[in-house]
């Protein structure tokens, strides 16, 4: 990754933490939370990652700047392990 991508990502991340930090959710989110409401949080936490790992792999194709798909496709390989399956994230989560 270009030392330019990294500093456009390094500022956009700063961004989106400041933007989060004044987000209602997690305002909502840092107040005591009942049992009922941390299992509803978690079963939709699992849905979207659930779904976002099925849906990522098609990004790259229905992308039309080629510099971002190249980067999801960066990010993908990365994703599945850079060619080494004991280093796939899904893989790695599980165990």
């Amino acid at each position: 990754m270009t030392t330019k991508i990294k500093e456009k990502v390094h500022s956009m991340l700063e961004a989106s933490q400041a933007n989060a930090k004044r987000h209602p959710f997690f305002s909502r989110f840092t107040k005591k939370k009942t049992r009922e409401e941390i299992e509803e949080f978690a079963r939709q936490w699992y849905l979207a990652a659930y779904n976002h790992k099925r849906a990522f792999p098609f990004l790259p194709a229905i992308t039309a700047d080629d510099e971002t798909r190249r980067e999801l496709i960066e990010v993908l390989r990365d994703e599945y392990g850079n060619g080494d399956t004991n280093k796939v994230h899904a893989k790695l989560l599980s165990n």
